[in-house]
């Protein structure tokens, strides 16, 4: 895949220090023996990663009010922030990546997938 400085990216760690964090390219460059290296900006720190600790991900990341503001028309006002916010967590449709911050599930085609 083609990376580029700016790219948001969750991070996949083996070590779990930054696993499952959203972070953003800063730069790339070359290590010995050729192979792309890039340094991507998280909450923790900037790190060195290689493609194959992490993936792009879109603009789908929401935060809890955000995700209420897309989705509650749909659900007719009935839930509050945290009630929707809960649901959406349960059936999958968003994925906690940090504090205030879920990432939707762009695949999710669950049974009420228009109203989450």
């Amino acid at each position: 895949m083609a990376y580029k400085i700016g790219d948001t990216i969750l991070a996949k760690d083996p070590l779990a220090i930054i696993n499952d964090s959203v972070g953003e390219i800063t730069s790339i460059g070359t290590a010995n023996g050729g192979n792309k290296i890039y340094t991507c900006k998280f909450d923790l720190g900037s790190f060195l990663l290689t493609e194959d600790l992490f993936e792009k991900i879109g603009s789908t990341i929401f935060t809890k009010q955000e995700l209420f503001m897309a989705q509650a028309p749909s659900w007719n006002f009935e839930l509050d922030a945290d009630q929707l916010l809960d649901k959406a967590l349960e059936v999958g449709y968003v994925t906690k990546v940090s504090d205030d911050q879920y990432l939707v599930n762009n695949k999710y085609k669950g049974k009420d997938y228009e109203n989450i």
